[in-house]
């Protein structure tokens, strides 16, 4: 099945022009890699609007992005600075930052970054359980439901 959200060079870095440094065909597989966390078939997924599809998966690849290549005012990846900023010291250049605490292990990753946090927030609409109601009658002889004892 062919893809909802189809990656656009040129509006991913109208979007995110502060991620400039990262390059047509490196952004292209961030927006491959960024389908191993958000179904992007339309097939399954949670998400139903193209739009909101298309923007998902515009954040998510500025997210691995920047996790990789840091932004225009870093020197190299490993500068990026990700998490929240606990303290900061300018004499002699010290600063701490730490995955936010009071977040789910099952964010931590995504809010390592603006764009994963935006990412995080953004989807919570998708991350709510959805109650079904079943419509089986119980079998006779199981107080239970389901398959009668054996």
């Amino acid at each position: 099945m062919s893809a909802v959200a189809v990656f656009s060079y040129s509006a991913w870095i109208a979007r995110y022009p502060e991620l400039a440094n990262t390059g047509p065909s490196l952004a292209a597989l961030y927006f491959a890699e960024a389908q191993l966390f958000l179904n992007n078939t339309g097939w399954g997924g949670k998400v139903q609007d193209p739009t909101a599809q298309f923007l998902l998966m515009n954040m998510l690849t500025a997210h691995i992005a920047y996790l990789n290549n840091g932004d225009l005012n870093d020197a190299a990846p490993s500068g990026a600075v990700s998490g929240h900023m606990d303290s900061a010291n300018q004499g002699s250049v010290a600063i701490q930052t730490s995955i936010a605490s009071n977040v789910p292990l099952s964010a931590a990753w995504f809010v390592q970054t603006r764009y994963g946090f935006e990412f995080w927030q953004a989807c919570a609409q998708y991350r709510t359980m959805r109650f079904r109601a079943s419509y089986r009658t119980p079998l006779v002889g199981n107080p239970y439901g389901g398959r009668p004892f054996i």
